[in-house]
């Protein structure tokens, strides 16, 4: 099976992957079919500048997803790969093993990026993913006009960024 989906309004995100699952949205979760595995997707939307996505997974068989390329600069999500499993996942050509004890455990792209993530099957999935506002970021996180033109001109506008961060073992023993 293939899910795919474009990084374009956040707000979009869970309806689009309800239609592709063909299962409602109720009070902003969608509920794995059986026919798929179990589990849920939870989409928390703060405001337009913030929207938190909560999965836990196991699927019957694997899965693609397919995060296309946005033209809409205003935002990035920071993903947080916290399962024990490996999904591997290719950008730009190239493979890497996510999760919370690989060097990837965190991915933080522009939209400028397309990506392809793949899920194992019988193994349990589970990711948050926080999407920002570039407006938001930049007024409350780089609170400089140093900070928010290098931020925004540099690594937005002029090319895809691609960043990866491993989890600290020490906030997790």
């Amino acid at each position: 099976m293939k899910i795919t989906y474009k990084a374009d309004n956040p707000q979009n995100w869970i309806k689009n992957i309800s239609r592709q699952l063909n299962v409602p949205v109720i009070d902003g979760k969608i509920e794995v079919p059986e026919t798929l595995g179990k589990g849920f997707i939870q989409q928390l939307t703060f405001s337009s500048d913030l929207t938190i996505y909560f999965f836990e997974i196991a699927l019957k068989f694997p899965i693609k997803i397919i995060r296309e390329e946005s033209t809409n600069v205003n935002i990035f999500p920071i993903m947080f790969w916290i399962s024990e499993n490996d999904i591997s996942q290719v950008t730009n050509k190239e493979t890497k093993k996510l999760s919370l004890n690989s060097p990837y455990g965190i991915f933080f792209p522009s939209s400028h990026i397309s990506t392809e993530m793949y899920l194992p099957a019988n193994e349990k999935i589970s990711n948050i993913t926080v999407v920002l506002s570039i407006n938001w970021f930049t007024e409350n996180i780089l609170n400089t006009d140093f900070r928010r033109y290098y931020f925004y001109h540099n690594l937005i506008l002029i090319f895809p960024l691609l960043l990866y961060f491993k989890f600290c073992e020490k906030y997790f023993t």
